[in-house]
């Protein structure tokens, strides 16, 4: 499990985000996003009204409790048309490409653990190459 620690806009209520560890969903962390994934996604942030960007992620902590603030991280909060959300905890690393290191919320988690890597590549895919899938899609990053 991961939880990202999120400050509220209204700075109110800090919100945490669980999620579930990828590497206990299907055994390691496969899933790597390259550079281009991020060039990607800041392009339609600057073009797509739906696609937004915020630095919000306070802290970063694994199911140890152990804290990884210190990475570069994304949040990455997907709502399709369908109003279904899809969470992913990307830890981008100094060589500008992404880890996926955690899932959520359970209903996706669920289609994870049944569909494994597939799931998430075909995720990924969406959220670059199909925007109007999607009703809004947040990255969140610290």
């Amino acid at each position: 499990m991961w939880i990202v620690f999120l400050r509220s806009e209204s700075g109110v209520e800090n919100i945490n985000v669980k999620l579930d560890d990828l590497k206990e969903l299907i055994g390691e962390y496969r899933i790597r996003v390259k550079k281009e994934f991020f060039d990607r996604l800041l392009y339609l942030i600057k073009k797509k009204k739906h696609y937004t960007s915020h630095y919000a992620i306070e802290k970063v902590e694994n199911n140890k409790g152990e804290d990884w603030s210190n990475n570069s991280w994304y949040l990455v909060v997907s709502v399709d048309s369908n109003n279904l959300i899809y969470w992913l905890l990307i830890k981008q690393e100094p060589d500008e490409k992404g880890i996926v290191v955690g899932v959520g919320p359970a209903g996706f988690t669920q289609i994870v653990k049944e569909k494994k890597e597939t799931a998430l590549e075909m995720l990924i895919y969406w959220i670059l190459e199909d925007p109007k899938r999607w009703n809004k899609i947040s990255v969140i990053v610290n």
